[in-house]
């Protein structure tokens, strides 16, 4: 990996801190009723516009987060 496009490094302890953190949250706000997902998909149309500027275009590296 080219170093350029490391923004900082985090060391292992410190990623399952943050880890750990996110997981007591999500268990803290799973029952909540909001669904920001839901929120976003539907104030941007289902994401559509995606579609629209990949159309024709060939990437090297490409990452989707569901």
């Amino acid at each position: 990996m080219n170093e350029n496009h490391i923004i900082q490094k985090v060391d292992n302890n410190r990623w399952k801190q943050a880890q750990e953190f996110e997981l007591k949250f999500a268990r803290m706000t799973i029952e909540s009723d909001d669904d920001w997902n839901q929120w976003w998909t539907e104030k941007f149309d289902g994401y559509s516009i995606c579609e629209k500027i990949c159309e024709n275009k060939n990437f090297n590296n490409l990452i989707q987060i569901n």
